[in-house]
This record gives structure tokens, sequence and C-alpha cells, in this order.
């Protein structure tokens, strides 16, 4: 078996207002993104019992990092989002081998131009703020690391933040804090620059609590990474050169969560509570999972089974806000007991995402993106917004109709137990109205759609892609 290819999305394909996007983004920079679990070596992770299914000599490291290199290089991306990836392997293994000597050294921002080809790497442990956290970042079996082709993209920026230091004394509380401050996840933030149009691309590569039995600690994780990526869009929004639009989002990784509310790792108090099976319809409200139901609409109620304010409760969860105008004395605030547990409220973000995938192979999201002996399903997005258009996406190694014909993986062909996933996303030219509402008192931009000249031959480069998770 090969590997997938890119191909265009559906949409874009049946769609005649997608077909008129498309003449209008023509010039807008191109980019070929991936996102993937590399699945860490070591006796918990890939050495467990858990992925004995895979013969030993398939998930040693040494034989998977080849394998991880040569999808990689055959993928021909210009920007990769790798999660599980610890300092060692990045620094003696992934870094040499996905890039060059020409290359700018490693964590190094705002290079000058290059014409080496390759890829450049950066890795959270030298971004997050202290030198404890670095320390454990170093030393960890995990990590995040980000790599970019520097001949067309320059790092701009960088930032990697631990979702336990967002934790706000004043909004979370009780064990959910506890259990939020308790976790090593986070973000790796880095902004880029188009070489040729100037246009800017925020990266937000992540990875979230593995254990489905918190799914209300996964829903605040993910609203506490939109946090950190729009603080960070703020921070460079009207950065330098004068009268630059912000830059577009791509927010990917895995996420540990499925597109669907999972019941069975509802307390069984709590899933009394829920209609039966066979009564919930396709619209039902809470349909979704937490994280999915927040990145996708912007909002998960705190009515959700999965929010905080409800997970575990046996008494039906706090209903929704009432409808503006309502009568004062219902909508007047309840004094709390003593020792009721403070409630968080809805948890929302304003960054506009989308998921790449939804749609764009198959209706809805994706079936699956891992497939071991104990859970097959969709753990891995790449959320876009409003800036940034799909242009190809990565074909998955199974049909979308028949995704059970995905073995288990790791095995011969996928090093690692999750799929990669993969986007050509293009960036929306921004009207100079828009510049200038952005960055006002700013003189007007001549051209506001100048294309990326690199752009042509990253579109004419060759790449496919496929690959697990846990």
């Amino acid at each position: 078996m090969s590997l997938p290819t890119f191909v265009e999305p559906l949409a874009a394909a049946t769609s005649s207002e997608g077909s008129s996007e498309a003449g209008a983004a023509s010039t807008g920079a191109l980019a070929k993104l991936i996102t993937w679990n590399i699945l860490a070596d070591g006796p918990g992770l890939a050495l467990s019992s858990k992925h004995d299914y895979c013969p030993l000599d398939l998930r040693e490291w040494p034989k998977r990092v080849q394998r991880i290199l040569a999808a990689l290089t055959s993928f021909n991306a210009d920007l990769v989002c790798l999660q599980e990836c610890s300092a060692a392997a990045f620094d003696e293994d992934l870094r040499p081998g996905l890039g060059g000597d020409a290359l700018p050294p490693p964590n190094a921002l705002a290079p000058p131009p290059t014409d080496a080809d390759g890829l450049a790497g950066f890795h959270w442990s030298a971004f997050l703020p202290t030198e404890a956290q670095r320390e454990r970042a170093l030393t960890s079996a995990t990590g995040l690391a980000i790599f970019v082709r520097p001949s067309v993209w320059e790092p701009v920026a960088a930032k990697a933040v631990l979702f336990s230091s967002l934790v706000d004394d004043a909004r979370h509380s009780g064990r959910l804090r506890e259990k939020l401050r308790s976790q090593g996840d986070g973000a790796l933030l880095l902004l880029v620059r188009c070489r040729a149009s100037g246009q800017r691309l925020l990266l937000v590569n992540t990875h979230l609590f593995w254990d489905p039995h918190w799914p209300h600690v996964k829903a605040c994780q993910a609203e506490l990474c939109c946090s950190a990526a729009r603080a960070f869009l703020l921070e460079h929004a009207g950065a330098p050169p004068p009268g630059a639009p912000p830059p577009a989002l791509a927010l990917c990784g895995d996420f540990n969560s499925v597109p669907h509310l999972q019941p069975a790792f509802l307390p069984e108090a709590q899933r009394a509570l829920l209609p039966a099976a066979g009564a919930r319809s396709a619209e039902w409200a809470h349909s979704a999972s937490a994280v999915y139901a927040l990145l996708s609409t912007g909002e998960t109620p705190a009515h959700h089974p999965e929010h905080p304010d409800s997970f575990g409760s046996a008494d039906p969860p706090p209903p929704p806000p009432p409808p503006p105008g309502a009568d004062a004395d219902a909508t007047k605030p309840r004094k709390r007991a003593k020792h009721e547990r403070r409630l968080l409220g809805p948890l929302r973000h304003e960054l506009g995402l989308r998921d790449a995938y939804a749609g764009a192979l198959a209706p809805g999201p994706l079936p699956l993106t891992t497939r071991a002996d104990d859970f097959a399903g969709t753990l891995d997005y790449i959320w876009l917004d409003e800036r940034a258009r799909v242009r190809q996406v990565l074909q998955m190694p199974y049909p979308l109709e028949r995704p059970e014909e995905l073995g288990q993986i790791p095995d011969a062909l996928w090093p690692s137990d999750h799929l990669p996933l993969g986007v050509q996303l293009q960036l929306q030219p921004v009207a100079v109205a828009e510049v200038a509402e952005v960055a006002p008192g700013v003189a007007e931009v001549e051209d506001v759609e100048q294309p990326c000249t690199a752009a042509a031959a990253v579109a004419s480069r060759r790449w496919p892609s496929g690959r697990p998770a846990p």
C-alpha cells in the first residue's frame, strides 16, 4: 500500500460559490501543512503492551524514525506540526533528518533569507517562559515541535505555554482547578510570514489531556488554548510591516477528543439523565463533544453534559440563560451556598474556526485518525480561521464509508498509532478597508493581492500522506 495523496475537497469541487472564491483567492500565499502525532518512544508509549499487536522491531525507534522521516519527506510540506516529539528525538533525529547544514540553527527566529531546501525546526522546550518548565520539557518523553521551510516562510515570533499556567483562580475552582494545574499539556505558537507576499500565518500546535474520563478538563484546555492563540494574535495584529493585515490562524494537533459526545465516559448518575440512544436525533443539542462544539461553534454551553458545570452532576444540568427581556426576578442571580461549587459559565472563543476536514472527503468530520487495539476514532484535527482557505486535503488510507478497513496501527506501513492530516491552504487576500480597520491611520497599501511567487513552486510539489494516533 502506498501513501495517500492530496485531493481537492468535495466542497470546492461541487460548490459554485467555492469556485468563485477560488478565483478571488488565486493570488494568496500557498502552504502545505501537515500535523502528526508521531507516537513517542519508550516503554509506556510505543513499546507498551498496548501495541503488542505490532511486532516489536517495527516499534523500536531507530527503525520507526526512518519511516517517519521518509513519510514527512515525501509529503514535501512547508509547515509541519508534530506531537509526542521529545527534545532528544528533535535534536538527534528529526531536525537533522528534515533540515540540513545550510539551514538556520534550531529555534532561530527571523533568519536571513536562504535558498537552501529543507525544514528548520522549533521545539517548545526553547520557548516555555520559566527555566523549570524548560528543564522538564527537555527531559520529557513527549513534546511539541514545528518545522518550517525557511526559503518560503520566515519564522517571526514564537511562544510556548502550559495550560496549567493559564488557570484562572477567579474562574476555575475545586477539583477542576487542581486537575488542570496537575497536567503538563500545552501549546507551541509560531508566527510565520510568506517571504514573497508578506502575508502572515499563526501556527498553533497542541496536544490535550489523554484520558476520556475527563472530557470537561479537555474542554477547559481547549478554551485556554484558544485564549492563548487570541492573545498572541492581538499582540502581533499590527506588527511590522506597517499596514500588514492580521495573521491567519491554523490550530492543529491531537485534541484527544472525538467529534461526538461519549456517554459511556459520563458518570452513571449523569448518563441516566440523557435521552435514550434511540431518542437522540442528529440535531440533538449535545450530539457534539464539548471540545468539538467549542472549536466548531465558538461556545460550549454550561448545560452541555461534558461541560465542567454539568459533568458528574446527578442533578439536571444548569438551564441555558433566560432570553433577553425575561422577567427581572427570573434573571436575578441566585445567592450561592457557602460550600456550593463555583460555576464556570459557557466556554467560549472568538477565533471563528472550522474543521478543515469536515465535509472535505465525506459528509461530516473524519471517521477516524487513529486505530489501536482498544480504540478507533478521530482525535486529530486541523482548524482554520476565515483568512485561510482549504485548497486540498490529504486523503485517508481507508475508504471513508468503510473506515474499519484500516487495520491497527502502527504497522509495517505506518510508524505511529495516529494518521497524519494535511491541507494545502491559501491565505486570503485582504482588502485595503480591512487593513485600515485593523491599523487605523496607516497609509493605504497599493497592492492588496500580492502573489506569493514561491506558492507556484509549492503548488507543483508532489506529496502523499496518512498516519495513526493513540
